[in-house]
């Protein structure tokens, strides 16, 4: 493929195994011959008798001639180079993919978009990556059917960390009874934890779990693949979990500390990734915290990710504190993004430049910023989750920051690969 492979060489494709179609060996055919266009020979005449002009003709004819063979040679060479050069369209969108598959955005409500009004910040960001750097590569080609890369949307309401991290598969969830998986189909009960500290996890609350919805089903227990349910228990006055395995087999004893592998640990890993966690708590300190944010990193095949803490509020003291945050700033480093502090610095001047929000500080929003707080004037009125325009902040946040780091180079290199042509 020509544009991908005038992108491999200087780096600008970033996979971890480069499919074998890259490598696929291209039968080599010999050209055929381009004939160039004759001038049609003159029929023969009789001599004609010797004048003035008889040799200014044949000068004139023997130009005309020379001309056209030059005219069309080049109109030739340039329709051979346009055929050689332009890439088609199946391989522009290739080269999308492989300069960015996707992007996964792990979180809770607030990624999920909970009072929102529909608006939720990686639908937008979806929509600024199109408009930026999608549709000038549509320009560039002509080829406007191309698809953006898929955002998805991995934020469940009131999950904690180990709730999404066990989603992830990044801290797994583990069996803490020993269980027979029976022969035929038939569902059975059972119980699990997050394999950090044995935290209790009730993930399922919303959506069936699957891949498309927040990455739990199908699930594989000790090499079985099936599908997680949950119950209501009113004698507990809890939840209660079923596996059901999809083919019948031989019945299996599963011992306790057996891994739960949800679909999601297998998918993914050389997508662009966020995680925004920590608002539920299901954390010990912020030690732990940069733990389980690091693992949750480390199931990325590359640095394209962003690691963003839920910061302190004074609405819900279990959130964390300016120096817990400390912490997570010399634990993760750069990937690591305060969303209180960054929204208290930033997010008005955002709603008012990015979105013509035309925002007037008020006295309150100004002591909320004063205090390293999200003003008022961006969030609900439950002072945690976002309004609408605070959720569309939050996605060009996502998306400068993404891009300051450099994530986007390559799609940016497809477009100047194309542009240069």
């Amino acid at each position: 493929a020509i544009i991908i492979a005038a992108l491999l060489p200087a780096g600008c494709v970033h996979v971890k195994e480069t499919p074998e179609l890259l490598y696929s060996q291209i039968e080599e055919t010999a050209p055929e011959t381009t004939k160039t266009p004759q001038t049609p020979k003159p029929a023969e005449k009789e001599p004609a008798t010797a004048g003035p002009d008889s040799g200014k003709s044949a000068d004139a004819a023997e130009d005309s001639k020379e001309k056209f063979s030059e005219e069309d040679s080049q109109t030739a060479a340039e329709t051979a180079a346009e055929a050689v050069e332009k890439p088609s369209a199946e391989e522009v969108q290739t080269a999308i993919y492989y300069a960015m598959p996707g992007m996964d955005c792990w979180g809770d409500s607030i990624t999920e978009g909970f009072l929102g009004e529909g608006v939720t910040w990686p639908a937008t960001f979806r929509e600024l990556l199109d408009t930026r750097l999608i549709d000038p590569i549509r320009s560039a080609t002509g080829y406007y059917d191309l698809i953006t890369p898929e955002i998805r949307n991995m934020g469940v309401s009131t999950e904690t960390v180990p709730e999404i991290t066990g989603r992830r598969g990044a801290v797994p969830f583990i069996l803490t009874k020993n269980i027979i998986i029976p022969a035929d189909r038939t569902a059975v009960d059972i119980e699990f934890v997050s394999y950090a500290h044995a935290y209790t996890t009730k993930p399922l609350r919303y959506g069936d779990g699957t891949y498309g919805n927040n990455g739990i089903n199908p699930v594989t227990i000790a090499g079985i693949q099936g599908e997680l349910t949950r119950y209501f228990d009113a004698s507990i006055d809890s939840s209660r979990y079923r596996f059901e395995r999809f083919t019948e087999g031989d019945a299996v004893s599963v011992p306790a500390g057996e891994r739960v592998r949800t679909a999601a640990t297998d998918l993914y890993s050389d997508d662009f990734c966020v995680v925004m966690m920590g608002a539920n708590g299901g954390y010990t300190d912020a030690q732990d915290l940069a733990d389980q944010f690091e693992l949750m990193a480390s199931m990325q095949n590359n640095g394209r990710y962003l690691l963003i803490g839920m910061g302190c509020t004074p609405v819900d003291s279990g959130l964390l504190t300016k120096e817990e945050e400390t912490i997570l700033y010399g634990r993760l480093g750069d990937r690591f993004i305060s969303l209180q502090a960054w929204m208290s610095a930033y997010g008005i001047e955002y709603a008012n430049d990015r979105l013509n929000a035309g925002i007037a500080i008020s006295d309150a929003d100004r002591a909320r910023i004063d205090a390293g707080y999200t003003p008022f004037c961006l969030l609900n009125e439950d002072g945690l989750h976002y309004t609408p325009d605070g959720y569309r902040v939050i996605a060009h946040m996502v998306f400068d920051e993404m891009d300051k780091r450099g994530y986007f180079d390559d799609l940016k290199a497809v477009y100047s690969y194309l542009t240069a042509q």
